[in-house]
């Protein structure tokens, strides 16, 4: 029996009036015409909605990034100077729906939407700190998939606490 497809986070990134831009870093893979999410900012828009270093960038604002060239990428995530929305996959996440011949950006891949906070505030901190003890990143690199939807349930249980 085929398990069920990896969920897509769609997030809802606002920036904070008491922070400088939504606290993450872009890296470009030109050989698979691939955008992932290279580094985070504790206590930012977002580490605090959960996205995650190695996040495959899927769509920026509805348009895939498969589209767009790198200028084009950042200036979609530019264009509204107060918010963006990300649908972002784990690669081994993205890899599994590929194989199932889903393509990533359909309304066929199932989604998750997640609301991002609209300021810092001592939950946001608490996150950060849990985010930074927890080994989940590290445990996502070399897992078999029933592991990494388990690990990915766990992540999303702690943020949907919020």
């Amino acid at each position: 029996m085929e398990s069920a497809l990896p969920t897509a986070r769609l997030v809802h990134l606002s920036k904070w009036a008491s922070k400088e831009g939504y606290g993450f870093t872009v890296k470009e893979f030109k050989d698979k015409k691939e955008y992932r999410v290279k580094t985070l900012e504790a206590d930012m828009p977002a580490a605090a909605a959960g996205i995650m270093a190695n996040d495959c960038i899927i769509e920026v604002n509805g348009i895939p990034t498969s589209t767009l060239d790198y200028a084009g990428l950042v200036n979609e995530i530019k264009r509204n100077p107060q918010k963006v929305v990300l649908r972002l996959l784990q690669p081994y996440e993205k890899e599994l729906i590929k194989k199932r011949g889903v393509d990533v950006t359909s309304k066929a891949c199932p989604v998750e939407v997640v609301k991002g906070r609209r300021e810092s505030d001592d939950t946001t901190k608490m996150v950060a700190e849990k985010m930074a003890a927890n080994t989940v990143e590290k445990s996502l690199i070399r897992c078999d998939a029933n592991t990494a939807v388990t690990l990915c349930k766990q992540r999303l249980d702690l943020l949907s606490s919020l």
